[in-house]
Protein backbone atom coordinates (compact mmCIF):
# COMPACT_ATOMS: atom_id res chain seq x y z
CA UNK A 1 0.00 0.00 0.00
CA UNK A 2 1.25 3.18 -0.71
CA UNK A 3 2.39 5.60 2.02
CA UNK A 4 1.42 9.22 2.46
CA UNK A 5 5.14 10.00 1.85
CA UNK A 6 5.06 8.47 -1.55
CA UNK A 7 1.67 9.73 -2.91
CA UNK A 8 3.38 13.43 -1.65
CA UNK A 9 6.04 12.80 -3.33
CA UNK A 10 4.32 11.55 -6.46
CA UNK A 11 1.64 14.67 -6.72
CA UNK A 12 4.39 16.45 -6.20
CA UNK A 13 6.54 15.71 -9.94
CA UNK A 14 3.31 15.65 -11.49
CA UNK A 15 3.00 19.30 -10.37
CA UNK A 16 6.29 19.75 -11.63
CA UNK A 17 6.20 18.47 -15.01
CA UNK A 18 2.99 20.39 -15.61
CA UNK A 19 4.56 23.44 -14.77
CA UNK A 20 7.19 22.82 -16.66
CA UNK A 21 4.76 22.54 -20.03
CA UNK A 22 3.18 25.71 -19.19
CA UNK A 23 4.63 27.60 -22.36
CA UNK A 24 6.39 31.04 -21.24
CA UNK A 25 5.02 34.16 -23.08
CA UNK A 26 8.31 35.69 -24.99
CA UNK A 27 10.45 32.54 -25.10
CA UNK A 28 12.11 32.56 -29.24
CA UNK A 29 13.45 30.15 -31.52
CA UNK A 30 15.33 30.86 -34.80
CA UNK A 31 15.18 28.67 -37.82
CA UNK A 32 16.69 29.69 -41.06
CA UNK A 33 16.82 33.07 -40.64
CA UNK A 34 13.49 33.45 -38.94
CA UNK A 35 12.83 34.68 -35.21
CA UNK A 36 9.91 32.77 -34.03
CA UNK A 37 8.53 34.41 -30.39
CA UNK A 38 5.71 32.79 -28.06
CA UNK A 39 2.67 34.60 -27.95
CA UNK A 40 -0.25 32.68 -26.31
CA UNK A 41 -0.38 29.29 -25.14
CA UNK A 42 -0.24 27.68 -29.01
CA UNK A 43 0.80 30.42 -31.27
CA UNK A 44 3.81 32.33 -32.06
CA UNK A 45 4.71 35.81 -34.17
CA UNK A 46 7.65 35.94 -36.71
CA UNK A 47 10.49 38.28 -37.93
CA UNK A 48 14.04 38.49 -38.83
CA UNK A 49 16.76 37.25 -37.05
CA UNK A 50 19.22 39.77 -38.71
CA UNK A 51 18.00 42.32 -41.10
CA UNK A 52 21.41 42.80 -42.32
CA UNK A 53 22.63 39.31 -43.03
CA UNK A 54 23.52 39.55 -46.23
CA UNK A 55 23.19 35.93 -46.64
CA UNK A 56 19.48 36.14 -46.17
CA UNK A 57 17.56 36.21 -49.90
CA UNK A 58 15.06 33.22 -50.06
CA UNK A 59 12.93 33.65 -46.50
CA UNK A 60 10.27 31.02 -45.43
CA UNK A 61 8.05 31.43 -42.35
CA UNK A 62 7.31 27.35 -41.09
CA UNK A 63 3.65 26.55 -40.28
CA UNK A 64 4.36 25.18 -36.68
CA UNK A 65 7.60 25.61 -34.46
CA UNK A 66 9.14 23.75 -31.21
CA UNK A 67 9.99 25.97 -28.67
CA UNK A 68 11.06 23.91 -25.08
CA UNK A 69 9.55 20.85 -27.00
CA UNK A 70 6.11 21.94 -27.20
CA UNK A 71 4.22 22.64 -30.46
CA UNK A 72 3.28 26.55 -31.68
CA UNK A 73 0.95 27.45 -34.66
CA UNK A 74 2.78 30.79 -36.53
CA UNK A 75 0.17 33.11 -36.94
CA UNK A 76 1.31 36.54 -37.23
CA UNK A 77 3.99 38.80 -38.59
CA UNK A 78 4.94 41.05 -36.35
CA UNK A 79 4.90 44.77 -36.72
CA UNK A 80 8.37 46.01 -38.31
CA UNK A 81 8.92 42.26 -38.18
CA UNK A 82 10.84 42.29 -41.77
CA UNK A 83 11.69 46.30 -41.78
CA UNK A 84 14.91 46.79 -43.59
CA UNK A 85 15.54 43.29 -44.79
CA UNK A 86 17.32 44.85 -48.18
CA UNK A 87 18.86 41.11 -48.72
CA UNK A 88 16.11 39.42 -48.85
CA UNK A 89 14.21 38.68 -52.53
CA UNK A 90 10.97 36.14 -51.60
CA UNK A 91 9.12 35.41 -48.64
CA UNK A 92 6.94 32.92 -48.05
CA UNK A 93 4.07 33.17 -45.61
CA UNK A 94 2.03 29.97 -44.26
CA UNK A 95 -1.59 29.39 -44.44
CA UNK A 96 -1.46 29.49 -40.45
CA UNK A 97 -0.60 33.10 -40.73
CA UNK A 98 -3.71 35.51 -39.83
CA UNK A 99 -2.18 38.75 -39.06
CA UNK A 100 0.34 41.30 -41.12
CA UNK A 101 1.61 43.37 -39.11
CA UNK A 102 1.91 47.46 -39.37
CA UNK A 103 5.03 48.14 -41.96
CA UNK A 104 5.72 44.84 -41.89
CA UNK A 105 7.70 44.55 -44.65
CA UNK A 106 8.56 48.54 -44.61
CA UNK A 107 12.08 49.18 -46.65
CA UNK A 108 12.56 45.40 -48.06
CA UNK A 109 14.06 47.22 -51.33
CA UNK A 110 14.64 43.75 -53.05
CA UNK A 111 11.93 42.02 -52.30
CA UNK A 112 10.93 40.72 -55.53
CA UNK A 113 8.42 37.90 -54.79
CA UNK A 114 6.04 37.10 -51.81
CA UNK A 115 3.22 34.27 -51.33
CA UNK A 116 0.63 34.77 -49.51
CA UNK A 117 -1.72 32.80 -47.01
CA UNK A 118 -3.83 30.72 -48.87
CA UNK A 119 -7.60 29.96 -47.22
CA UNK A 120 -7.65 32.50 -44.75
CA UNK A 121 -8.79 36.15 -44.03
CA UNK A 122 -5.57 37.85 -43.63
CA UNK A 123 -5.99 40.86 -41.38
CA UNK A 124 -4.45 44.05 -42.49
CA UNK A 125 -5.09 46.26 -39.79
CA UNK A 126 -6.17 49.96 -40.79
CA UNK A 127 -2.77 51.61 -40.03
CA UNK A 128 -1.34 49.60 -42.73
CA UNK A 129 -4.02 51.08 -45.34
CA UNK A 130 -4.43 54.58 -44.19
CA UNK A 131 -4.57 57.36 -46.72
CA UNK A 132 -1.11 58.02 -46.66
CA UNK A 133 -0.32 54.37 -48.24
CA UNK A 134 1.99 53.48 -45.36
CA UNK A 135 1.17 49.70 -45.70
CA UNK A 136 2.95 46.73 -44.72
CA UNK A 137 4.69 46.50 -48.52
CA UNK A 138 6.06 50.49 -48.00
CA UNK A 139 9.05 51.20 -49.95
CA UNK A 140 8.77 47.58 -51.57
CA UNK A 141 10.17 49.28 -55.02
CA UNK A 142 11.37 45.95 -56.78
CA UNK A 143 7.83 43.53 -55.86
CA UNK A 144 6.53 42.05 -58.83
CA UNK A 145 4.84 39.12 -57.70
CA UNK A 146 2.08 38.26 -55.39
CA UNK A 147 0.48 35.21 -55.00
CA UNK A 148 -1.82 33.20 -53.19
CA UNK A 149 -4.86 30.71 -54.46
CA UNK A 150 -7.89 31.78 -52.32
CA UNK A 151 -7.65 35.64 -50.94
CA UNK A 152 -10.15 37.43 -48.85
CA UNK A 153 -9.12 40.52 -48.60
CA UNK A 154 -11.41 43.51 -48.63
CA UNK A 155 -10.66 45.13 -51.55
CA UNK A 156 -9.24 48.38 -50.17
CA UNK A 157 -7.17 46.91 -47.91
CA UNK A 158 -5.14 45.08 -50.94
CA UNK A 159 -5.22 48.83 -53.17
CA UNK A 160 -3.70 50.66 -50.62
CA UNK A 161 -1.36 47.73 -49.48
CA UNK A 162 0.30 47.49 -52.49
CA UNK A 163 0.31 51.46 -53.42
CA UNK A 164 3.71 52.03 -53.27
CA UNK A 165 4.47 49.50 -55.25
CA UNK A 166 4.79 50.29 -58.98
CA UNK A 167 6.03 46.57 -59.94
CA UNK A 168 3.02 44.85 -59.08
CA UNK A 169 1.15 43.36 -62.12
CA UNK A 170 -2.30 42.85 -59.55
CA UNK A 171 -4.54 41.31 -61.50
CA UNK A 172 -2.22 38.97 -63.63
CA UNK A 173 -0.75 37.41 -60.20
CA UNK A 174 -3.59 36.96 -57.49
CA UNK A 175 -7.00 35.19 -58.27
CA UNK A 176 -10.01 36.12 -55.93
CA UNK A 177 -12.28 33.21 -55.30
CA UNK A 178 -15.14 33.22 -53.02
CA UNK A 179 -14.40 36.49 -51.49
CA UNK A 180 -16.71 37.92 -49.07
CA UNK A 181 -17.73 41.00 -51.31
CA UNK A 182 -16.44 39.83 -54.65
CA UNK A 183 -17.42 43.28 -56.65
CA UNK A 184 -15.58 44.69 -54.50
CA UNK A 185 -12.66 42.97 -54.79
CA UNK A 186 -12.71 42.35 -58.17
CA UNK A 187 -13.21 45.97 -59.35
CA UNK A 188 -9.80 46.62 -56.81
CA UNK A 189 -7.89 43.51 -59.10
CA UNK A 190 -8.87 44.90 -62.26
CA UNK A 191 -6.99 48.47 -61.41
CA UNK A 192 -3.64 49.02 -61.25
CA UNK A 193 -2.14 49.89 -58.00
CA UNK A 194 0.34 52.38 -59.05
CA UNK A 195 -0.18 55.89 -60.39
CA UNK A 196 3.43 55.91 -62.09
CA UNK A 197 3.12 56.85 -65.58
CA UNK A 198 2.66 53.91 -68.56
CA UNK A 199 5.06 53.30 -70.56
CA UNK A 200 4.85 53.89 -74.31
CA UNK A 201 5.49 50.92 -76.54
CA UNK A 202 9.28 51.89 -77.44
CA UNK A 203 9.59 51.36 -73.66
CA UNK A 204 10.03 55.75 -72.93
CA UNK A 205 8.24 57.33 -70.25
CA UNK A 206 5.82 60.35 -70.98
CA UNK A 207 7.29 63.65 -70.61
CA UNK A 208 5.46 65.96 -67.37
CA UNK A 209 3.61 67.88 -68.62
CA UNK A 210 3.81 71.82 -68.57
CA UNK A 211 1.40 73.30 -66.02
CA UNK A 212 1.00 77.02 -65.79
CA UNK A 213 1.80 78.58 -62.15
CA UNK A 214 -0.67 81.27 -61.38
CA UNK A 215 -0.93 83.91 -58.34
CA UNK A 216 -3.23 81.54 -55.73
CA UNK A 217 -0.11 78.59 -56.35
CA UNK A 218 2.02 81.37 -54.10
CA UNK A 219 2.02 83.08 -51.27
CA UNK A 220 -0.36 81.11 -50.04
CA UNK A 221 -1.51 82.34 -46.33
CA UNK A 222 -0.59 80.58 -42.85
CA UNK A 223 -3.18 80.06 -39.95
CA UNK A 224 -2.00 80.67 -37.09
CA UNK A 225 -3.66 77.89 -35.53
CA UNK A 226 -4.25 73.88 -36.13
CA UNK A 227 -7.44 72.32 -37.02
CA UNK A 228 -7.01 68.92 -35.26
CA UNK A 229 -10.57 67.62 -35.54
CA UNK A 230 -10.69 68.66 -39.58
CA UNK A 231 -9.91 66.24 -42.02
CA UNK A 232 -9.83 65.93 -45.61
CA UNK A 233 -10.62 63.36 -48.18
CA UNK A 234 -8.61 65.18 -51.98
CA UNK A 235 -8.97 63.49 -55.15
CA UNK A 236 -7.49 64.37 -58.52
CA UNK A 237 -8.43 62.19 -61.31
CA UNK A 238 -6.70 63.53 -64.73
CA UNK A 239 -4.74 60.46 -66.08
CA UNK A 240 -7.56 58.42 -67.49
CA UNK A 241 -6.97 54.89 -68.62
CA UNK A 242 -9.28 53.37 -71.54
CA UNK A 243 -8.99 55.67 -74.02
CA UNK A 244 -11.07 58.10 -72.25
CA UNK A 245 -9.98 62.11 -72.54
CA UNK A 246 -8.18 63.58 -69.52
CA UNK A 247 -9.47 65.88 -67.06
CA UNK A 248 -7.06 68.98 -67.71
CA UNK A 249 -5.08 70.38 -64.29
CA UNK A 250 -7.58 67.77 -62.03
CA UNK A 251 -3.73 66.62 -60.26
CA UNK A 252 -2.88 70.47 -60.13
CA UNK A 253 -6.19 71.59 -58.70
CA UNK A 254 -6.17 68.59 -55.99
CA UNK A 255 -2.67 69.26 -55.16
CA UNK A 256 -3.06 72.56 -54.53
CA UNK A 257 -6.50 72.42 -52.43
CA UNK A 258 -4.38 70.26 -49.95
CA UNK A 259 -1.96 73.15 -49.81
CA UNK A 260 -4.65 75.39 -48.55
CA UNK A 261 -6.15 72.71 -46.80
CA UNK A 262 -2.72 72.47 -44.19
CA UNK A 263 -1.26 76.17 -44.86
CA UNK A 264 -4.56 78.08 -44.77
CA UNK A 265 -7.31 75.83 -42.71
CA UNK A 266 -4.96 74.95 -40.15
CA UNK A 267 -5.35 70.72 -41.12
CA UNK A 268 -2.30 68.81 -39.87
CA UNK A 269 -0.77 67.07 -43.32
CA UNK A 270 -1.50 63.99 -41.39
CA UNK A 271 -5.49 64.69 -41.59
CA UNK A 272 -5.58 65.30 -45.22
CA UNK A 273 -5.89 62.30 -47.68
CA UNK A 274 -4.79 63.39 -51.17
CA UNK A 275 -5.32 60.77 -53.92
CA UNK A 276 -4.05 61.29 -57.49
CA UNK A 277 -5.91 59.41 -60.54
CA UNK A 278 -7.75 56.91 -58.23
CA UNK A 279 -9.08 54.02 -58.91
CA UNK A 280 -12.31 52.66 -57.69
CA UNK A 281 -10.62 50.66 -54.80
CA UNK A 282 -9.04 54.09 -54.05
CA UNK A 283 -12.05 55.73 -53.89
CA UNK A 284 -13.75 52.89 -51.64
CA UNK A 285 -10.82 52.57 -49.38
CA UNK A 286 -11.20 57.02 -48.94
CA UNK A 287 -14.38 56.30 -47.83
CA UNK A 288 -13.92 53.49 -45.22
CA UNK A 289 -11.05 54.62 -43.53
CA UNK A 290 -12.68 58.00 -42.65
CA UNK A 291 -15.81 56.54 -41.82
CA UNK A 292 -13.26 54.29 -38.99
CA UNK A 293 -11.80 58.24 -38.09
CA UNK A 294 -15.12 59.52 -37.57
CA UNK A 295 -15.92 56.51 -35.69
CA UNK A 296 -12.75 56.95 -33.06
CA UNK A 297 -13.35 60.39 -32.84
CA UNK A 298 -16.90 60.10 -31.70
CA UNK A 299 -18.88 61.81 -34.37
CA UNK A 300 -16.56 64.87 -33.04
CA UNK A 301 -14.80 65.75 -36.57
CA UNK A 302 -15.14 67.80 -39.62
CA UNK A 303 -15.02 66.42 -42.90
CA UNK A 304 -13.87 68.11 -46.36
CA UNK A 305 -14.33 66.04 -49.56
CA UNK A 306 -12.82 67.55 -52.97
CA UNK A 307 -13.07 66.25 -56.38
CA UNK A 308 -11.63 66.82 -59.20
CA UNK A 309 -12.17 64.60 -62.53
CA UNK A 310 -14.77 63.25 -64.60
CA UNK A 311 -18.80 62.68 -63.77
CA UNK A 312 -20.72 60.61 -65.78
CA UNK A 313 -24.98 60.33 -66.52
CA UNK A 314 -26.90 57.20 -66.10
CA UNK A 315 -28.71 57.14 -69.40
CA UNK A 316 -31.44 54.97 -68.27
CA UNK A 317 -32.42 57.09 -64.96
CA UNK A 318 -29.85 60.35 -65.28
CA UNK A 319 -28.22 58.99 -62.24
CA UNK A 320 -25.11 60.94 -61.17
CA UNK A 321 -21.49 59.16 -60.77
CA UNK A 322 -18.21 59.54 -60.29
CA UNK A 323 -15.48 58.60 -62.54
CA UNK A 324 -12.37 56.23 -61.66
CA UNK A 325 -9.11 56.72 -63.76
CA UNK A 326 -9.61 52.62 -64.34
CA UNK A 327 -13.08 53.04 -65.47
CA UNK A 328 -13.99 53.44 -69.50
CA UNK A 329 -16.91 55.42 -69.31
CA UNK A 330 -19.43 52.99 -71.13
CA UNK A 331 -20.17 50.86 -67.86
CA UNK A 332 -21.72 52.93 -64.54
CA UNK A 333 -21.13 49.44 -62.83
CA UNK A 334 -16.97 50.47 -62.06
CA UNK A 335 -17.94 53.89 -61.55
CA UNK A 336 -18.63 55.21 -58.00
CA UNK A 337 -22.22 56.61 -57.40
CA UNK A 338 -22.65 59.81 -55.96
CA UNK A 339 -25.95 58.73 -54.49
CA UNK A 340 -23.71 56.32 -52.47
CA UNK A 341 -20.94 59.26 -52.03
CA UNK A 342 -23.69 61.06 -50.20
CA UNK A 343 -24.80 58.44 -48.45
CA UNK A 344 -21.55 57.45 -47.12
CA UNK A 345 -20.56 60.82 -46.50
CA UNK A 346 -23.88 62.22 -44.69
CA UNK A 347 -24.17 58.87 -42.74
CA UNK A 348 -20.79 59.37 -40.75
CA UNK A 349 -22.29 61.23 -38.09
CA UNK A 350 -19.70 64.21 -38.40
CA UNK A 351 -20.59 67.68 -37.10
CA UNK A 352 -20.30 68.88 -40.68
CA UNK A 353 -19.55 67.53 -44.31
CA UNK A 354 -18.48 70.27 -46.95
CA UNK A 355 -18.00 68.55 -50.31
CA UNK A 356 -16.54 70.20 -53.79
CA UNK A 357 -17.02 68.79 -56.89
CA UNK A 358 -15.48 69.97 -59.59
CA UNK A 359 -16.97 67.92 -62.45
CA UNK A 360 -19.95 67.89 -64.05
CA UNK A 361 -22.28 64.77 -64.77
CA UNK A 362 -23.95 66.04 -68.30
CA UNK A 363 -21.59 63.49 -70.43
CA UNK A 364 -19.30 66.34 -71.39
CA UNK A 365 -15.65 66.24 -70.88
CA UNK A 366 -14.02 69.41 -69.16
CA UNK A 367 -13.55 71.64 -72.29
CA UNK A 368 -15.25 71.05 -75.32
CA UNK A 369 -16.38 67.89 -76.67
CA UNK A 370 -18.14 64.68 -75.44
CA UNK A 371 -16.71 62.07 -72.82
CA UNK A 372 -18.05 59.18 -74.84
CA UNK A 373 -17.87 59.13 -78.18
CA UNK A 374 -21.00 56.81 -78.45
CA UNK A 375 -23.19 59.52 -76.54
CA UNK A 376 -24.25 62.43 -78.83
CA UNK A 377 -26.17 64.42 -76.02
CA UNK A 378 -25.56 65.89 -73.19
CA UNK A 379 -28.11 64.69 -69.87
CA UNK A 380 -29.31 66.12 -67.04
CA UNK A 381 -28.40 64.32 -64.31
CA UNK A 382 -31.31 63.81 -61.73
CA UNK A 383 -30.69 65.56 -58.96
CA UNK A 384 -29.38 64.07 -55.13
CA UNK A 385 -30.31 65.72 -52.19
CA UNK A 386 -27.10 65.58 -49.43
CA UNK A 387 -27.64 63.55 -46.32
CA UNK A 388 -26.89 64.38 -42.66
CA UNK A 389 -25.13 67.42 -41.69
CA UNK A 390 -24.05 67.89 -45.65
CA UNK A 391 -23.41 70.76 -48.03
CA UNK A 392 -22.24 70.50 -51.53
CA UNK A 393 -20.91 72.77 -54.32
CA UNK A 394 -21.30 71.96 -57.67
CA UNK A 395 -19.13 73.53 -60.26
CA UNK A 396 -21.91 73.43 -62.72
CA UNK A 397 -25.48 72.90 -63.05
CA UNK A 398 -27.53 70.75 -64.82
CA UNK A 399 -26.15 69.92 -68.73
CA UNK A 400 -23.55 72.51 -68.10
CA UNK A 401 -19.99 71.72 -68.45
CA UNK A 402 -16.97 72.51 -65.85
CA UNK A 403 -14.60 74.41 -67.72
CA UNK A 404 -10.91 74.87 -67.37
CA UNK A 405 -9.09 78.53 -66.94
CA UNK A 406 -6.28 77.49 -68.97
CA UNK A 407 -4.39 80.73 -69.01
CA UNK A 408 -4.38 79.79 -64.83
CA UNK A 409 -3.75 76.33 -64.98
CA UNK A 410 -6.74 75.10 -62.80
CA UNK A 411 -10.31 73.81 -63.40
CA UNK A 412 -12.32 77.42 -63.64
CA UNK A 413 -14.02 76.74 -60.20
CA UNK A 414 -11.46 75.52 -58.37
CA UNK A 415 -9.57 78.81 -59.29
CA UNK A 416 -11.78 81.14 -57.60
CA UNK A 417 -12.25 78.68 -54.76
CA UNK A 418 -8.78 78.92 -54.20
CA UNK A 419 -9.18 83.01 -54.69
CA UNK A 420 -11.39 83.20 -51.89
CA UNK A 421 -9.46 81.27 -49.91
CA UNK A 422 -6.01 82.85 -50.27
CA UNK A 423 -8.22 86.67 -50.03
CA UNK A 424 -10.19 85.58 -46.68
CA UNK A 425 -7.37 83.77 -45.46
CA UNK A 426 -9.45 81.11 -44.96
CA UNK A 427 -11.75 83.09 -42.68
CA UNK A 428 -15.22 82.91 -45.15
CA UNK A 429 -18.67 81.64 -44.72
CA UNK A 430 -19.92 79.43 -47.08
CA UNK A 431 -22.44 81.76 -48.01
CA UNK A 432 -19.87 84.43 -49.05
CA UNK A 433 -17.86 81.82 -50.25
CA UNK A 434 -21.33 80.57 -52.79
CA UNK A 435 -21.63 84.26 -53.69
CA UNK A 436 -18.15 84.66 -54.90
CA UNK A 437 -18.53 81.43 -56.82
CA UNK A 438 -21.34 81.77 -58.86
CA UNK A 439 -20.22 85.58 -59.69
CA UNK A 440 -17.25 84.99 -60.41
CA UNK A 441 -17.15 81.54 -62.41
CA UNK A 442 -20.10 82.52 -64.35
CA UNK A 443 -18.57 85.88 -65.45
CA UNK A 444 -15.35 84.56 -66.51
CA UNK A 445 -16.40 81.65 -68.25
CA UNK A 446 -18.49 83.25 -70.27
CA UNK A 447 -15.65 85.64 -71.22
CA UNK A 448 -12.69 83.06 -71.67
CA UNK A 449 -15.01 79.89 -72.48
CA UNK A 450 -17.86 81.72 -74.52
CA UNK A 451 -20.19 78.96 -72.32
CA UNK A 452 -22.09 79.38 -69.26
CA UNK A 453 -20.95 77.29 -65.81
CA UNK A 454 -23.12 78.50 -62.72
CA UNK A 455 -22.08 76.51 -59.50
CA UNK A 456 -24.64 75.19 -57.63
CA UNK A 457 -24.46 74.54 -53.94
CA UNK A 458 -27.04 72.24 -51.87
CA UNK A 459 -27.44 71.40 -48.21
CA UNK A 460 -28.98 68.57 -46.42
CA UNK A 461 -32.29 69.22 -44.34
CA UNK A 462 -30.49 69.58 -41.16
CA UNK A 463 -28.51 72.51 -42.70
CA UNK A 464 -31.09 74.29 -44.86
CA UNK A 465 -31.29 77.42 -42.51
CA UNK A 466 -27.74 77.60 -41.15
CA UNK A 467 -25.62 76.31 -43.95
CA UNK A 468 -24.56 79.85 -45.33
CA UNK A 469 -22.91 80.80 -41.93
CA UNK A 470 -20.48 77.55 -41.42
CA UNK A 471 -17.12 78.22 -41.71
CA UNK A 472 -14.25 75.83 -43.16
CA UNK A 473 -12.15 77.07 -40.43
Amino acid sequence: METFREMRNRIFVVVVAAVMLVPVYGATVTVNGVKYTTRGNTEVSCCIADARDKGLAELEVVEQVLIDGLPYSVTSVEGRGFKGAKYVKSVKLPNSVKRIGMNAFEGCENLESIVLPDQARVDIPVENYGFGGNGPFKGCIKLREVRGNRLEYPAYALTMAFRKCPEVPFAAEILFLEASNPDEVLLAAASAISSAPVAAPDGTKPQAKEVPECEVDRNIPRSATESRNRFAVIIGNEDYRNGVAGVEFAAKDARVFADYCHRTLGLPESNIRRYENATYGDMLGALKDISAITDAYGGDVDIMFYYAGHGIPDERDRSAYLMPVDADGSMTEVCFPLAKLYERLGGLGARSVVVFLDACFSGSQRGDGMLMAARGVKIKSASVRPKGNMVVFSAASGDQTAYPYKEKGHGIFTYYLLEKLQETKGDVTLGDLYEHLSTNVARQSVVVNRKIQLPAVSASLQLSDQWESMKLK
